[in-house]
Parts: C-alpha cells; structure tokens; sequence
C-alpha cells in the first residue's frame, strides 16, 4: 500500500466525516428544546423534514465506513484488511517513520480491529437498518422471495453519536500513524440551521395568532 493511496482514502473518508459530523451537530440542535419561539420554528413542517433527512444522512455515510462488504470503497475493515495483506510504504515516505516496521504494523492493525470491536452491535445494528430501511425498499433472499421485517430496528441519537465519534478517532488513528497528525472538525455554525431559526423566531410575534400554526 503507497504512501499515495493511503492519502487519496483519508481524503475520502474526510469527505463522508464532514456530511457526519455537520448531520449529527444539526440534529442535535433541531432535537434539543429551546426558547418558545424557537421551538415553535422546530416544529415547522421545513425543519421537522430537515431533521429526519439527517437521520438518514448518517445511516447511510456512517454504513459507507463500517460495513464489511468488500464492494464499500471507503470501508474501515476493508482498509484494515489491505494494510494487513499489502506491504508498508517505503521507510523513506514515512513522516517520522511512525510505522517504520512489521511489528509496529501489526500493532496498528490490532489497535484499529479493537477500536471497530468496541462498537461491534451498534455497527451491527447500523447496517441492518441500512440495509432494511434506508437503502432498499424490500429485502430479496437467496430464492428472490421478499423479507418481512416485523418492526423497526432501533438506533438511538446517542448511539449514532457514538458511532460518529468512533469514525472519527479512527480517522484520526489512521492521520497519526502516517502523518502524525489529527484533524479538528472547524466551527460549524456556517452549516447550522441555528441563525435561520433564531430569526424565524424573531418574527413570531409579528404574525397574527390566527395564522401561527398556518
């Protein structure tokens, strides 16, 4: 594995990690209570929309680093299995050459395989719902006979926090053993729907009590 391939998939993954962490920092304060104005433009038919689409944007992203399908590009196993199969780069390409031998190799690996396995029945749970609820309509078995599914699979918003929290600490895991850095996510305000609201919610008293709840 090059020194140039391990960059162009952390560009990659960075990518899907900025949708994340953008989605679960705007549901989180779409979901959380308010002033009276405020949550009154919450609850309008926009922002209710807004908050489940970001539901589904981290089902979706998140699945995209923790499946194990060997047909996911960006799949955190997947990117532990190729380490594991394929040579290091050479020394002299490495910064500082934090990983500048098998052993420290292998420890890397074990360390990452650990990280996934913390989170093991959440990133289960994820990719059920992935498959089950938010990337195909019906589910075909073997003999091409649909699936019933008796109920939804429940994934709390903390658990997602959790996974996305894991997303990122591998990422970071992974800049620090070939580039000995980390990244910092930057002010998201620019991405939040806080000011749209705040200055809804400015307006409430100027429109009729008859035409509120329009």
């Amino acid at each position: 594995m090059t020194l140039k391939e391990i960059e162009e998939y952390k560009d990659a993954v960075l990518q899907i990690l900025f949708d994340v962490q953008v989605s679960i920092h705007n549901a989180k304060y779409l979901g959380t209570s308010s002033s009276e104005n405020e949550n009154w433009v919450k609850k309008h038919g926009f922002f209710r929309h807004y908050f489940s689409q970001m539901r589904f944007i981290l089902i979706i992203q998140l699945a995209k680093l923790f499946s194990n399908s060997g047909n996911e590009s960006y799949s955190f196993q997947k990117f532990i299995n190729r380490l594991d199969s394929t040579p290091l780069p050479k020394v002299d390409e490495l910064n500082r050459n934090k990983i500048s031998d098998q052993s420290k190799k292998k420890e890397l690996i074990t360390e990452l395989r650990s990280m996934l396995d913390k989170l093991k029945g959440e990133i289960q749970v994820l990719m059920e719902l992935r498959n089950n609820f938010y990337a195909h309509g019906k589910r075909i078995n073997k003999h091409g006979q649909e699936v019933k599914v008796e109920k939804e699979i429940p994934l709390s918003w903390k658990q997602l926090e959790s996974l996305t929290e894991l997303a990122f600490d591998f990422y970071n895991r992974i800049n620090g053993a070939f580039y000995d850095g980390e990244f910092i996510f930057p002010n998201k305000s620019g991405w939040s729907p806080e000011w749209v609201v705040k200055r809804a919610a400015e307006t409430r008293n100027e429109i009729p009590f008859n035409s509120r709840n329009r």
